[in-house]
C-alpha cells in the first residue's frame, strides 16, 4: 500500500547505513510490555502538567513549595480516592492560584481515573487498549497527548510517539505538514498495520521514522526532514510528495532559503512580497519602493496614506506596512518589568529608544520608582507640538502620589533627531527638581532621546 511506502523504503535504506547495527541495538532496548510504576509514571506526567501549565518552581526552592503535589502518589490508594484527599493535596501548595489549583486538580482526577483502568498497571483487565490511549490524550490540553506518548515510551512501552517522525511521513505521503500536533492515535494505528507481516517490534516504524527526522543524532544517524526538510540530499527525495510538490518548484527561491534561514541572500523588497502574499506572481514587485538611499528606517516616517499609495492593488497595505514596523519596533524594545532597577541613565534609553525614537511630537513620560529605586510604572503626562512638550509639575507629581512612588525619572524626545537639551528642558527640569524636594519624590534623571543618542541632565550635571 502507498501509505506504507515511506517505511518500506526507510528501512532499505536503513539496513544499508554504517549505523544499522546500532539502530538495531537500539531498538531491541525497548522492553516486552509489563507493569509499570506508579510513582514514576506519576512524576514524570506531573512535571509534563506543571510544564504545560506555565507554573514555575520559585528559584532556589527545589520545588519545595509543590512538594504536596508529588507526595500525592504516595499520600492517597490511586485506586481507592476521593476528590476531597486530592483537593486538599493541592490546598497545600501556598504559591498556586485558586485557578491553577482548579486546573491541577482536573486533571489529576483524570490521571487517576486511568491509571485504574489501565491495562500497564492492571495487569490486562479493564478497558481495551485504544479506548485507554484515548484516556490518556486527554488527560492534557490539546496538543500535548504525543508528549504524554514520550513518557511511556521512556519507560519501555512500546508506543509510537515520535511527532517529528509522524510530520515527516506526512510530507512524504501527502506533500505538506499535517496538523499542528495532532493526535497520536491514526499514527500508532498506521504502525502497527505495517508492522503486521514484519517480525520486528511494534515501536519499530516509529523509531525508524524518528531517526530520518533527524532525532537519533546521538546513534550517527544522519536525519533528513527535521524542522527544515534537507530534500537535496535526501534518499527517498525521487518518491517524496513534498519534494515533487514543493521543493521542486520553490529551489533557491524565496522560501526555500527563509526555511534554510539563508536570510543574507534575501533583499529586503523579496521579504515584503513574502509577508504580504503567499505566492510572490500575485504581487508586483516592490522594487520601486525602494531607492538605493532608502531604508526601512526612512519608510517610518511616512503616512499611512503616503505608504498605501505606494502599493495600491495590497487592501490596507499602508496600513499592513505600519504594524509590521511596529513590530520590529517591538522586538528590539526590552520590556520594563516591575522591580526592576536602573543602574545608569543607558539603562533608561535602551528601554525607549525604539518606543519614542521616530514619534514627530514630544511625548513627556514618566518613570515612577519605589524606595528602592525600583520600577513600578510609567505614564504618558503630555504630548507637545513638533518642537516644544508642555509639562506642569502638578500632572507630574500627582502622577507620582497617586502611585506611591519615592522617586521619578523624566524621559521624552526629541523629533528632530538632536537629543542636546534646550534651554525649555532645563528650566522644566529644575522646576521639577525644586517641586520634588518640597514634596519627598526627587527627580533621579531627566532622559532625552534623540535618533540612537541620547542627553541625560544627570550625567551632564545640569540637576
Amino acid at each position: 500500500m502507498e501509505e506504507f511506502e515511506f517505511f518500506n523504503q526507510l528501512k532499505q535504506y536503513f539496513n544499508k547505513q554504517p549505523f544499522a547495527s546500532d539502530f538495531d541495538r537500539y531498538v531491541n532496548s525497548f522492553s516486552e510490555e509489563g507493569l509499570l510504576n506508579r510513582t514514576s509514571i506519576y512524576n514524570e506526567f506531573l512535571e509534563l502538567l506543571l510544564q504545560v501549565l506555565n507554573i514555575p518552581s520559585i528559584p532556589g526552592s527545589c520545588r519545595k513549595e509543590l512538594r504536596p503535589l508529588f507526595q500525592l502518589i504516595q499520600k492517597i490508594d490511586s485506586r481507592y480516592y476521593t476528590k476531597a484527599e486530592i483537593s486538599e493535596e493541592i490546598g497545600k501548595c501556598y504559591t498556586l492560584t485558586s485557578d491553577q489549583q482548579q486546573e491541577i486538580q482536573k486533571r489529576l482526577i483524570m490521571f487517576f481515573d486511568v491509571l485504574c483502568q489501565s491495562h500497564f498497571f492492571s495487569g490486562g483487565k479493564g478497558v481495551s487498549a485504544a479506548e485507554e490511549w484515548d484516556s490518556w490524550f486527554r488527560i492534557l490540553p490539546e496538543g500535548h497527548a504525543w508528549d504524554i506518548m514520550k513518557i511511556f515510551q521512556s519507560f519501555g512501552i512500546q508506543v509510537c510517539a515520535s511527532w517529528p517522525g509522524y510530520r515527516a511521513w506526512f510530507r512524504f505521503n501527502h506533500g505538506a505538514n499535517p496538523i499542528e500536533k495532532s493526535n497520536p492515535g491514526s499514527w500508532q494505528e498506521l504502525c502497527e498495520k505495517w508492522i503486521d507481516g514484519e517480525e520486528q517490534l511494534k515501536i519499530y516504524p516509529d523509531l525508524l521514522s524518528d531517526g530520518f527526522a533527524g532525532a537519533l543524532s546521538h546513534l550517527g544517524i544522519e536525519g533528513f526532514c527535521g524542522e527544515t526538510p534537507d530534500c537535496s540530499r535526501c534518499p527517498l527525495q525521487t518518491s517524496c510528495s513534498w519534494k515533487n510538490t514543493v521543493t521542486e518548484t520553490l529551489e533557491e527561491s524565496v522560501l526555500l532559503k527563509i526555511q534554510k534561514e539563508r536570510f543574507h541572500e534575501i533583499s529586503t523588497q523579496q521579504l515584503l512580497n513574502q509577508i504580504f502574499s503567499t505566492e510572490e506572481s500575485e504581487l508586483p514587485s516592490l522594487d520601486h519602493f525602494f531607492e538605493e538611499e532608502q531604508t526601512l528606517r526612512s519608510m517610518e516616517k511616512k503616512s499611512v496614506y503616503e505608504l498605501g499609495q505606494v502599493q495600491t492593488q495590497i487592501p490596507h497595505f499602508g496600513e499592513k506596512f505600519k504594524a509590521l514596523l511596529e513590530l520590529c519596533k517591538r522586538y528590539n524594545e526590552e520590556k520594563l518589568i516591575p522591580g526592576e532597577q536602573f543602574s545608569s541613565s543607558a539603562d533608561i534609553f535602551r528601554h525607549f529608544r525604539f518606543r519614542l525614537r521616530a514619534l514627530k511630537q514630544e511625548y513627556f513620560i514618566l518613570v515612577l520608582l519605589d524606595n528602592k529605586h525600583q520600577y513600578l510604572t510609567d505614564s504618558v503626562v503630555s504630548k507637545g507640538t513638533l518642537n516644544k512638550s508642555l509639562v506642569h509639575p502638578r500632572e507630574v507629581f500627582s502622577t507620582a502620589i497617586e502611585n506611591r512612588a519615592a522617586a521619578i525619572i523624566c524621559v521624552h524626545n526629541h523629533p528632530s533627531g538632536d537629543p542636546a537639551a534646550s534651554p525649555d528642558d532645563i528650566q522644566i527640569t529644575r522646576r521639577l527638581v525644586e517641586v520634588g524636594r518640597v514634596v519627598g519624590i526627587p527627580l533621579l534623571d531627566h532622559v532625552i532621546v534623540g535618533n540612537d543618542r541620547y542627553f541625560s541632565l544627570a550625567d551632564e550635571g545640569l540637576l
